[in-house]
């Protein structure tokens, strides 16, 4: 599986395969309303970096987005959105994520996430908790 960071400038030609898991993930309800199209825009204005992770056929398995935040203590990288399918099978685009934060002077990763990845991603601490009912998980990355 490869994971790729999409360049702004290719953006628009990827973006039909990025949609139906950006769709996916917009449906949930805990997206907190963010739309296909915010998203979409949010990486145009370099507020977030997409991702997607290619099957060696070539064929989209999911798309995730990140942030770098540099002005949190200590700066962060966060996965805003994650959406895909046999997510086992690319598990690593966390690794390429970490490299990403750390290469910007993050100290942690952190995301929103279900009960669920407590038990998948046992190297991550639970932080807190979201009103919507998602857990905040964090891992040190120094």
């Amino acid at each position: 599986m490869h994971p790729y960071r999409v360049p702004l400038r290719l953006i628009d030609a990827y973006r039909p395969k990025m949609e139906p898991y950006l769709d996916l993930y917009c449906s949930k309800p805990f997206c907190g309303g963010w739309t296909t199209e915010e998203i979409i825009k949010d990486a145009k204005r370099n507020q977030i970096l997409l991702w997607m992770v290619f099957d060696y056929d070539a064929n989209v398995l999911g798309v995730a987005a990140t942030q770098v935040r540099l002005e949190d203590a200590p700066p962060q990288i966060q996965i805003k959105m994650l959406a895909g399918t046999n997510w086992q099978a690319w598990r690593h685009l966390l690794d390429d994520v970490i490299h990403h934060g750390q290469a910007r002077g993050c100290k942690k990763l952190t995301f929103e996430g279900r009960k669920g990845w407590k038990r998948r991603l046992p190297e991550f601490s639970v932080v807190g908790s979201t009103d919507n009912d998602q857990l905040i998980y964090e891992k040190v990355i120094l």
